[in-house]
C-alpha cells in the first residue's frame, strides 16, 4: 500500500512538472514576434497606399504592448493622419534578432509595389548577446543595400532609427551598466557613420529611452522593453523629422 501511495506520489509530480513546462514553453513562444503586414485605407478609394516597411527586433515589435501601440504603428497612424488616404504597413521583426538573422528573414520579402518608406532599427542584440561590432557593420550593410532595393526613392526613403540604451532599465540593475551604456553609444555611432555615407536619414531616440531612468512608468512589466508611453514619445521625433518628406 505505501508502495502504490508512493508510486501515485510521483506520478503526479511529475505530471504536475510537465505541466509547468508547457506554460513556460507556451509563454515563451507568445513572445516571439512577428511578421506582419496590416493595411489601412478607406474602402472607396482606388488610390494607391503609401507602403511602409519597418525591419527590427523586439522594439520595434513593440514586445508586451499592443500592436497598436509600437512605434511602427503609431507612426502608420500618423502618416495616414497627415493626409494620406491609405497606409500599408509591413513589420519584419522579432524579439531577440541581430541584424544577420533580421537580413535572413528580410531577404526573402517578395512584393510587387516598392516602399515609400523604410525604417531600420536594430543592434542592441548583436551588442547584448557580445557579437563583434565589425560582425554587425557587414550585416548592417546587407540591410541597407537589401533596403535600397526596395524602396521607392532609393535612400531618400529610408530611415535609421538609433537603438534606446537599456542601461536605465531596471532590468540592467546586475549589469555592467557603464559597458552597456557605451557600446550602446559605440553602436550607435557606427549606424550614424553609415547613414552618413549613404546620405540616409538618422533619428536620434537614445536620448529619450534615457528619460526611462527616473520613471519606471516608462517600461512594461519586464522593466526591459519601452511602454505604449515611451513608444509615443519616439513616434512624434520620428514623425517630425519625416512629415515634410512624405
Amino acid at each position: 500500500m505505501a508502495l502504490l501511495m508512493a508510486v501515485e506520489m510521483i506520478f503526479k509530480f511529475f505530471r504536475m512538472k510537465t505541466l509547468q513546462l508547457l506554460i513556460i514553453c507556451a509563454g515563451l513562444m507568445s513572445c516571439t514576434s512577428s511578421i506582419k503586414t496590416q493595411h489601412s485605407a478607406n474602402k472607396t478609394s482606388n488610390v494607391k497606399p503609401f507602403y511602409y516597411l519597418a525591419l527590427g527586433d523586439s522594439y520595434t515589435v513593440g514586445e508586451l504592448v499592443s500592436n497598436s501601440s509600437s512605434w511602427p504603428m503609431q507612426l502608420s497612424k500618423k502618416i495616414k493622419a497627415s493626409g494620406k488616404d491609405s497606409v500599408a504597413t509591413t513589420v519584419i521583426a522579432k524579439t531577440g534578432w541581430r541584424a544577420d538573422e533580421l537580413f535572413n528573414e528580410a531577404k526573402n520579402l517578395e512584393v510587387e509595389e516598392k516602399f515609400d518608406l523604410i525604417t531600420i532599427q536594430i543592434g542592441v542584440n548583436n551588442q547584448f548577446q557580445n557579437k563583434s561590432i565589425s560582425e554587425f557593420k557587414a550585416s548592417f550593410l546587407h540591410l541597407i543595400e537589401l533596403a535600397m532595393g526596395k524602396a521607392k526613392n532609393g535612400t531618400n526613403s529610408i530611415v535609421i532609427v538609433s537603438i534606446p540604451d537599456y542601461s536605465v532599465s531596471p532590468f540592467a540593475d546586475k549589469m555592467d551598466k557603464k559597458k552597456i551604456k557605451k557600446e550602446i553609444n559605440e553602436y550607435n555611432m557606427l549606424c550614424k557613420e553609415i547613414a552618413g555615407q549613404f546620405e540616409i536619414k538618422f533619428i536620434n531616440i537614445t536620448d529619450l529611452s534615457q528619460l526611462a531612468k527616473n520613471e519606471p512608468e516608462l517600461f512594461t512589466k519586464d522593466k526591459l522593453h519601452p511602454a505604449e508611453k515611451m513608444y509615443s514619445m519616439w513616434t512624434e521625433r520620428i514623425f517630425s523629422e519625416i512629415k515634410e518628406s512624405l
